[in-house]
């Protein structure tokens, strides 16, 4: 299995609100630079973020990496904001 579709399927088994609010996820991994993009798509808004490999090594041992969470948090919140303004 391609890495940049296990880290997409890691991504939704670790995350769940991000299936559970129809967040779009498309990863594509860069073998020369050994780093994932990562782009998270609802609607309007959009969220790309790059993985380095000790995240990506995280999140396929089973664990929550921090920038992600960080990252995903403030899309949510965002996308919250914003949605309520409108």
């Amino acid at each position: 299995m391609e890495i940049g579709l296990r880290i997409d399927n890691k991504i939704k088994e670790l995350y769940p609100d991000i299936v559970k609010n129809r967040v779009q996820i498309h990863c594509d991994y860069d073998d020369r630079q050994r780093l994932c993009r990562v782009k998270f798509k609802k609607g309007n808004y959009v969220l790309q973020t790059l993985l380095e490999e000790r995240d990506m090594t995280l999140l396929l041992s089973g664990k929550k990496c921090l920038t992600l969470t960080v990252e995903l948090q403030q899309l949510t919140d965002s996308i919250s904001i914003l949605g309520s303004l409108s």
